[in-house]
């Protein structure tokens, strides 16, 4: 029993978008601040070595998901039924489903612990600093390769009207978040922060600053960024034309098409627009476990 209570916290965790059992419970305390659903508990919970002694756990699952049936049906019902019913609330693709969620139990929590969810090729949308395409989206590409002691070197290249432009360096991790100071030949710098999720690591969103490069005067510059992982057998795919990208859901959805991510899932590009376009907060610019959530959520629901 308590295995299989285990198996459907794990296909909860992974439909809701959660790489970690921090974000798991952190999600659970939006439907109830007092939940009793945390960290300790959850790790011998997820491990199949006890369940529950409160119904409220049951309860606060149930509004979180989002089913009328209840907490007592979560707390009898089978792996199989509590799928089928995840499925229907969100239609989301059964074996996808199961997929994710063994994933999930296999990392103990879904925790990145090594560079091989990262590794490969991401194409990358952010907003254009040159004062000649303001409002406009400008396209790079990104790629992680393995380096020595647990880091990652890092390309990114734009390929402007002018010529291409190619930064590098290495990555640094603090559990999920990303930190990379990418340099040019020239003066051309980037400050990169990512928000990884779990396994497959196949979005990220994240913030990009420095100087701008295409003005008179000094400007410092930030945005925020979001990165689709493309297909392995497409790594030469768009490199042609144009960097600079119209703020159109139709006009990025084709360019996704291009760049060789696949078939883009509908949504996608409004949902990616939708992030970059956000207004700061009090001030600040932020990219968090919320916006790559629901990513996240979009993928499973229709992948």
């Amino acid at each position: 029993m308590s295995h299989a209570f285990a198996r459907k916290l794990s296909l909860t965790a992974v439909l809701l978008g959660c790489g970690t059992r921090k974000e798991l419970c952190a999600r659970f305390r939006t439907v109830n601040p007092q939940t009793e659903v945390d960290l300790e508990r959850s790790f011998k919970w997820l491990q199949g070595r006890a369940l529950p002694r409160s119904p409220t756990v049951y309860e606060d699952w149930a509004r979180l998901i989002g089913t009328h049936r209840g907490g007592t049906w979560i707390s009898a019902c089978s792996e199989e039924a509590f799928l089928d019913e995840l499925c229907l609330l969100y239609g989301a693709n059964r074996n996808d489903l199961l997929a994710r969620a063994q994933r999930f139990l296999g990392e103990g929590g879904g925790a990145i612990t090594t560079s091989d969810a990262l590794l490969g090729q991401f194409v990358a949308y952010s907003w254009a600093w040159s004062p000649f395409h303001t409002g406009e989206l400008i396209r790079g590409r990104l790629t992680f390769a393995e380096a020595a002691r647990a880091r990652l070197d890092v390309t990114y290249t734009e390929d402007i009207p002018g010529g291409r432009i190619e930064l590098s360096g290495q990555a640094s991790r603090n559990g999920r978040v990303i930190h990379a100071n990418l340099v040019a030949r020239g003066d051309e710098r980037i400050d990169l922060l990512l928000l990884a999720p779990g396994r497959p690591a196949d979005i990220l969103v994240g913030l990009l600053q420095d100087q701008t490069v295409a003005t008179a005067e000094l400007q410092l510059a930030s945005s925020r960024i979001v990165l689709f992982r493309t297909l392995s057998d497409m790594q030469g795919a768009g490199t042609e034309g144009s960097c600079y990208i119209p703020f159109d859901p139709t006009a990025l959805t084709a360019d996704l098409e291009r760049q060789g991510i696949g078939v883009p899932l509908p949504g996608l590009a409004d949902l990616a627009l939708s992030f970059l376009a956000r207004p700061a907060s009090a001030g600040a610019l932020h990219a968090d476990a919320a916006d790559l959530a629901r990513f996240l959520t979009l993928t499973v629901a229709q992948g």
